[in-house]
């Protein structure tokens, strides 16, 4: 997983869709939906399900934000730019990653 900063983020502006976004007083993140790598379309449910886990386990820290797991996922599937997001979710730090899943074959001895 690598974290990324949106450094010296400008000024958010308003968009088509409603007034500017500010950012919080607390430090912000926004986990990304991970890329499945591994070609297999039915792990998408398990990528899906990893950043949930994360973004529920880092809303447990109180002097964090973080971001919307529905404002996040606007973004599944496409390329992004990590400023322009930093801009449209308020956020100063992401979470993206890529994954592959791969099976692990395991013997088994009997006595």
């Amino acid at each position: 997983m690598r974290l990324a900063t949106a450094e010296n983020t400008p000024k958010v502006t308003p968009t088509e869709s409603g007034p500017a976004l500010t950012l919080p007083d607390k430090p912000s993140i926004a986990v990304l939906p991970f890329a499945n790598m591994s070609g297999d379309p039915d792990q998408e449910y398990f990528a899906d399900g990893m950043v949930e886990e994360i973004i529920t386990a880092l809303s447990r820290i109180r002097w964090l934000f973080v971001i919307a797991r529905n404002s996040s996922f606007f973004y599944k599937g496409h390329s992004v730019d990590v400023k322009q997001v930093g801009r449209e979710l308020a956020s100063a730090m992401f979470s993206k990653a890529q994954f592959v899943r791969r099976a692990v074959a395991c013997a088994s001895r009997r006595s």
